[in-house]
C-alpha cells in the first residue's frame, strides 16, 4: 500500500515537472521570437535607409567644349535631404564606406538639384561621390556606378586666350596682331586663325576654315576679297584641345571692312619692331622650321612704307657701320660680323631702306659661315619686295648663285 502511494505520488510530480518545463519554453521561445522581430525590423529599417536615401545613376564626363567635368544622378524627393559631392584623386577601394575628408568636399546642393559643374584646378584624372544627408547624418554608403564613379574621369586644363587683337584693313592687306604672355605659351601647341563674313558664334566656328600659326608669332597679314570680315584666334592646348572662347577685343575682333585702298598705316604697326613688321627674326633658328614654311609677306613696303632719303647725318652713320662691317669681314670674322648687324637692326635711327641693305650684307656672313639656308630665307625674302630688288636685283642674284655654288 505504503509502496503504491510512493508511485502515485512520483507520477504526479513527475507529470508537474513536465508541464512546468513546457510552459518554460514556451515563454523562452515567446521571448526569443520577440527579439528575433524587433532585430528583423531593425535590420530592414536600416536597409531601407541605406538604398532610399541614396541618389543613383550617377553620371559623369569632360566636356571638351568648355573645359569642366559635368556630373548628374537621379535626386531624392525630399526637401530636407542635401547632397554633398566630393572629388577624389584616388579610387575608393574594396570599401563599403566611404570616410568623408574636408578637402575633398567640393559643394553642398539642395534635395532638388541633380547636376554640378566641376572646373579642378589642375591636370589630372578624379572620381567622385554624391552623399546623401538627412538632419545633420550622413549616408557615406559606396554604391558604384548609383552615387560614385568607380571610373577615373580625365580633366584637361584650357589653354591660354590670347590678349589684345587689333585688325586693321590698309590698302589690299587685313593687319592683325596680338598679345600673349611667354609663359602661357608653354601651355599651348599653336594658334588657330578664323575668318568669317558675319559676326562668329561657337555654333558656327567648326563650319569654318582656320589658318594654323605657331605659337611664337604674334602678328599675321590677311589678303581677303572686298567685304566685311570678323577674326577669331583660338589656342590649342599641349594635349592638342583647342579652346574655343570668343571674348571681344581679347581674341575676337569687331567687323572689318574691306575695301580699296586707303594709304595710311594702323598705328600699331608702324610701332612694331622690324623684325616683326617684316615677320621675320633675326635670330631664328631655320633648321628647325618645317618645309613648309611661308616666305615673310614684304610687298607691303611697296604699298604703304613712304621712302625718304635719309638726311646727311643718318647717310655718315651708315657709311661709317658700311666700313665698320667691311673690315670685320676682311678678318673674316663673321659672328661678329652677324651680331653686329643684328644690333644695327635694333637701332630705331635707321630706316627700313638701310636696314633691308644690313639684311642683305648678313646673308653674305650666313653664306661665309654655311649657314645656307639662313642666307637663301633672307634672299628670297628681299627679292619679294619689288623696290628693294630692283635696285639690288645684281647684288641678290649673285648671292643667291653663291649659295648654289655651294650646295
Amino acid at each position: 500500500m505504503c509502496r503504491r502511494k510512493i508511485i502515485i505520488k512520483n507520477l504526479y510530480f513527475n507529470k508537474f515537472f513536465s508541464e512546468n518545463i513546457f510552459m518554460h519554453k514556451k515563454i523562452f521561445i515567446k521571448n526569443i521570437t520577440i527579439i528575433l522581430v524587433y532585430f528583423i525590423i531593425f535590420i530592414i529599417n536600416n536597409i531601407s535607409f541605406s538604398h532610399n536615401l541614396n541618389v543613383s545613376l550617377i553620371s559623369a564626363f569632360f566636356d571638351e567644349r568648355d573645359f569642366v567635368i559635368k556630373l548628374s544622378w537621379e535626386t531624392i524627393d525630399n526637401p530636407k535631404v542635401i547632397y554633398k559631392v566630393y572629388r577624389l584623386k584616388e579610387q575608393i577601394k574594396g570599401l563599403k564606406q566611404y570616410v568623408p575628408e574636408p578637402n575633398n568636399l567640393i559643394t553642398i546642393l539642395d534635395y532638388n538639384k541633380g547636376h554640378y559643374v566641376d572646373s579642378p584646378s589642375e591636370k589630372g584624372e578624379y572620381y567622385y561621390l554624391v552623399s546623401v544627408s538627412l538632419d545633420n547624418e550622413d549616408n557615406n554608403i559606396v554604391l558604384y556606378e548609383q552615387n560614385y564613379t568607380s571610373r577615373p574621369i580625365y580633366y584637361f586644363p584650357p589653354p591660354p586666350i590670347a590678349q589684345n587683337i587689333k585688325a586693321a584693313f590698309i590698302g589690299s592687306k587685313v593687319f592683325i596682331t596680338w598679345e600673349m604672355d611667354e609663359k602661357d605659351k608653354d601651355y599651348i601647341k599653336e594658334f588657330r586663325l578664323y575668318r568669317s563674313s558675319s559676326p562668329i558664334t561657337r555654333d558656327i566656328v567648326n563650319s569654318l576654315e582656320y589658318r594654323i600659326i605657331p605659337k611664337t608669332n604674334n602678328f599675321f597679314i590677311d589678303n581677303p576679297k572686298p567685304g566685311q570680315y570678323y577674326y577669331l584666334l583660338t589656342s590649342v592646348s599641349v594635349d592638342n584641345l583647342e579652346g574655343i572662347f570668343i571674348k571681344p577685343n581679347m581674341n575676337y575682333t569687331d567687323k572689318i571692312i574691306v575695301s580699296s585702298y586707303d594709304g595710311i598705316l594702323p598705328d600699331f604697326f608702324i610701332d612694331l619692331p622690324f623684325d616683326k613688321k617684316f615677320n621675320y627674326k633675326t635670330d631664328i633658328d631655320l633648321f628647325e622650321i618645317p618645309q613648309s614654311i611661308d616666305f615673310p609677306d614684304l610687298d607691303i613696303v611697296k604699298d604703304y612704307v613712304e621712302i625718304k632719303e635719309p638726311d646727311k647725318i643718318l647717310q655718315d652713320k651708315f657709311k661709317n657701320i658700311r666700313l665698320e662691317l667691311e673690315n670685320l669681314s676682311l678678318k673674316k670674322d663673321w659672328d661678329n660680323f652677324i651680331k653686329k648687324i643684328d644690333n644695327y637692326l635694333n637701332d630705331n635711327t635707321l630706316n627700313d631702306n638701310m636696314k633691308k641693305e644690313l639684311l642683305l650684307y648678313k646673308s653674305y656672313g650666313f653664306i661665309s659661315l654655311g649657314r645656307k639656308d639662313e642666307a637663301f630665307l633672307i634672299l628670297k625674302t628681299l627679292k619679294s619686295d619689288n623696290d628693294f630688288s630692283k635696285l639690288n636685283s645684281k647684288k641678290i642674284d649673285k648671292l643667291i648663285k653663291l649659295i648654289d655654288g655651294k650646295k
